[in-house]
């Protein structure tokens, strides 16, 4: 993926948040990774890419940020099914979002959800990963986008 690609990625995440919340989220410098353990949080969601395109999409948070995303949508019960839905449905969206702008050919997956950071799939051979860090009410989070053409 090129920068231009990834502004997409980006675009999709200010969008889902503002549609969501009056708090305004923060997208840092985005940048390249060859290792996500580092990055991985309490929560990930993971899409899987295919098509025109290859790849993973991975949404990951600490509980405390999506205790937050739920209270957005109303929900008070903060239990591990809840938080494992939340991660999915902001994974979801942002995937399917970042699909309309590059084609019917970004095949996505539904998302599959990992607690704590030991089955999370490796990066994609050949692609440029990049994390893309995020605040939102005083808590951080990050999207890595690591796709390629096909």
């Amino acid at each position: 993926m090129v920068e231009a690609e990834i502004e997409i990625f980006i675009q999709c995440v200010e969008k889902y948040f503002s549609k969501r919340s009056k708090e305004k989220i923060i997208i840092e410098t985005p940048y390249l990774t060859e290792n996500i353990s580092r990055t991985l949080s309490d929560y990930t969601g993971i899409i899987s890419i295919s098509g025109a395109y290859k790849g993973s999409i991975y949404f990951t948070a600490p509980s405390e940020f999506l205790k937050q995303v739920l209270l957005d949508h109303g929900q008070s019960d903060f239990s591990v099914e809840y938080l494992a839905d939340a991660i999915g449905e902001v994974t979801n969206t942002l995937s399917g979002n970042s699909r309309k702008s590059l084609g019917r050919n970004f095949v996505i997956s539904v998302p599959k959800v990992i607690q704590g950071n030991s089955q999370v799939p490796d990066l994609t051979d050949g692609a440029h990963s990049f994390v893309v860090p995020l605040k939102w009410h005083g808590h951080s989070a990050a999207m890595v986008v690591s796709v390629m053409n096909s």
